[in-house]
């Protein structure tokens, strides 16, 4: 699961990205959003960033509703 936070946008906007840094941070994205770490801190809910922000934004409102109205 790759996950876009504020580094990996700021090096997309880049004319010569920095690589290594960029590689970096997707080795450390990938172990901090393992199937095991998730399952360990017992997350249930995940939204799929698939680029369409309604989507998004759709996914995360049902999942708040959900927690908000149990």
């Amino acid at each position: 699961m790759k996950e876009y936070n504020l580094f990996w946008i700021q090096n997309e906007k880049k004319e010569s990205p920095d690589f290594s840094a960029m590689c970096q941070n997707y080795i450390a994205d990938e172990s901090a959003y393992s199937e095991e770490n998730i399952a360990k801190r017992n997350i249930t809910d995940i939204v799929e960033n698939n680029g369409d922000i309604e989507e998004t934004l759709m996914q995360t409102k049902i999942i708040l509703a959900k927690r908000l109205y149990k």
